[in-house]
């Protein structure tokens, strides 16, 4: 019989792995069908980023694994990667047709402290199946700058590169976000969920969050993935169907899942269920596992340090949702941060 430390450990590895395989297995059904432009190859990237992951852990796992298990493992590897490749000879058949992205930059910096912007995402195009989605335009509320889109029939959202403001993003219109990408923030709150909340709205396919700090992120209701890296000092609302956290440190995440949350090499991550205001009646009927946590790296009988339960005395109410988070007139980013428990970090 195996020593209780390495059967329980065995189940953990099992755990993850097929969970994590079953993702990867989606992501690459998701690329044959409905991601296009920069977003698929994105997806490809992350699909071979996990793949390299779980055949390090396979390798760390051989302690206790047999033989065969191993190469069962491997095999299952080495088809995941069998299917991108084949995924990228096919793009690289129609390398022909080539439709540059035009992303947009935010303005340049406003000379006031609280600086309030509403998200109108351009227009997407379309081409021989292939979708080029520009990023998402930013306009500041006053100066008589906001865009109108043109009915577009789908809608990616990519918010970059931003410091001490607010973003939100407006209700759908007749947009229908596919994907979201939010990466390179400081210091900002940022609210995709009345787009997917209101009436008409729809659920976003997949979300990535990337290098926030100090921040607020509601993520609106995501159906499928949200992958979160090097997100430091915050706190989020994530209602989704999976979540993958990696590289994250002191993070808040409210969160509504279907499915175990998953973090890697990450450290003083709190975990609380998802407002009540971010979901709907579809939501309450699930089962929320929100706290049914997996580490990655940590394969130990006893609990993973690098992640608790947030106490319900330091979780944020009600009324932080649904008045404090949205500011009173002329009220710098930072103050309503701070009442919302994120203090700036040093560098």
């Amino acid at each position: 019989m195996e020593p209780v430390s390495n059967q329980v450990a065995k189940e953990r590895f099992e755990g993850i792995f097929h969970t994590e395989v079953a993702h990867q297995r989606e992501t690459i059904d998701l690329i044959r069908t409905c991601i296009a432009g920069p977003d698929r190859q994105d997806a490809m990237d992350a699909v071979l980023s996990g793949v390299s992951r779980l055949t390090q852990a396979v390798a760390d796992a051989q302690d206790f694994l047999a033989p065969y298990e191993v190469k069962r493992c491997t095999e299952t590897l080495n088809d995941l990667t069998a299917q991108v490749k084949a995924e990228r000879e096919k793009d690289a058949a129609k390398a022909r047709f080539k439709f540059r992205p035009v992303s947009i930059r935010s303005p340049e910096p406003d000379s006031r402290k609280n600086v309030r912007f509403e998200v109108t995402p351009a227009t997407a195009t379309e081409a021989n199946g292939v979708s080029n989605t520009p990023s998402v335009t930013g306009a500041q509320k006053g100066n008589g700058a906001t865009k109108e889109s043109t009915a577009p029939t789908r809608s990616d959202v990519h918010l970059f590169d931003r410091r001490q403001v607010i973003v939100v993003l407006p209700p759908p219109g007749s947009l229908t976000p596919s994907s979201g990408t939010v990466t390179d923030l400081q210091g900002c709150i940022v609210d995709l969920s009345v787009r997917t909340r209101v009436r008409g709205g729809v659920p976003f396919a997949n979300l990535v969050l990337k290098d926030i700090r100090d921040s607020i992120i509601v993520s609106g209701i995501v159906d499928g993935s949200v992958h979160i890296t090097g997100v430091r000092n915050s706190k989020l609302v994530v209602v989704a169907r999976q979540i993958r956290i990696h590289e994250c440190e002191n993070v808040d995440i409210y969160l509504h899942c279907l499915s175990h949350p998953i973090i890697e090499d990450s450290k003083g991550m709190r975990f609380a269920p998802a407002p009540a205001k971010y979901l709907s009646e579809k939501h309450e009927k699930e089962v929320n596992q929100w706290d049914q946590v997996d580490d990655f790296k940590w394969l130990k009988a006893d609990h993973s340090p690098n992640w608790s339960i947030l106490p319900e005395e330091e979780r944020l109410g009600a009324e932080a949702w649904n008045k404090t988070l949205q500011g009173e007139p002329h009220e710098a980013v930072e103050d309503i941060l701070k009442k919302m428990g994120v203090e700036p970090t040093e560098g």
